[in-house]
């Protein structure tokens, strides 16, 4: 190919293009290590829900204990009274108010029992969910090791192609250096061939045939009418 003029620019731009991948998954390696880490927000939420509703079981049944213990401690107090009293009248009253205490003490004890069964079932879930949670992380410490390993590679791989390219860059002609360094903020590929001898490679402009002249001659630097892309001739 006629690339002569346009080579060193053409050597600097492949280089370019490893870069600008290298670049792109340096940027994407933090994301993707992020993502890796909300992975686990699933996993520690249901955690989180399982050691609360074992707290809120272990609450209950502690309330309720203490709420047999207060009427047990009511009964007691109630028969102390009764054994003072003096008429039949007062004496049934007070087993009546007993009675109720001890209907109440059935009713805790009952819903006592349940609230035990609630504390088990929730230690259960709580040990699958910190086992779940456990495998979660194994995986994600594993796949955010071997982003870490990936970064630690690329950020290898972009310092050596960043000395290659300085060394690209000494080897280009100043003045077309200059021209190639301003479309590379804004065009990429900075460097396309002409194709079908007429062609932009890059915006697909048809050239005139004064333009498409110049580049097969491969003489000097020319550009793209409409995007200002260097053009060379893809013909041999």
């Amino acid at each position: 190919m006629s690339t002569t003029i346009v080579q060193p620019l053409l050597d600097l731009q492949d280089i370019d293009a490893l870069l600008r991948d290298l670049q792109k998954e340096l940027a994407d390696i933090p994301l993707r290590r992020a993502a890796e880490e909300n992975r686990l927000a699933d996993a520690r939420e249901i955690h989180a829900r399982a050691n609360e509703t074992l707290k809120l079981s272990q609450v209950n049944v502690s309330r309720t204990e203490g709420e047999i213990e207060q009427q047990r401690g009511h009964i007691t107090k109630l028969k102390q009274q009764q054994a003072l009293l003096k008429t039949n009248r007062e004496f049934a009253a007070m087993t009546a108010e007993i009675n109720g205490a001890e209907s109440e003490i059935d009713a805790l004890e009952n819903r006592l029992l349940a609230y035990i069964e609630e504390v088990g079932a929730s230690k259960l879930r709580l040990a699958a969910a910190a086992e779940a949670l456990a495998a979660e992380q194994a995986v994600v410490k594993e796949g955010q090791k071997e982003l870490d390993d990936r970064l630690a590679e690329a950020q290898a791989a972009a310092a050596e192609l960043e000395a290659r390219r300085r060394e690209a860059a000494n080897a280009c002609d100043p003045k077309m250096l200059l021209v190639y360094s301003r479309l590379l903020k804004t065009r990429w590929r900075p460097v396309v061939p002409l194709e079908n001898n007429a062609i932009c490679g890059g915006c697909h402009l048809n050239q005139p045939p004064s333009v498409a002249h110049l580049v097969r001659r491969n003489q000097a630097l020319v550009t793209c009418q409409m995007c200002g892309r260097i053009l060379y001739s893809s013909n041999s």
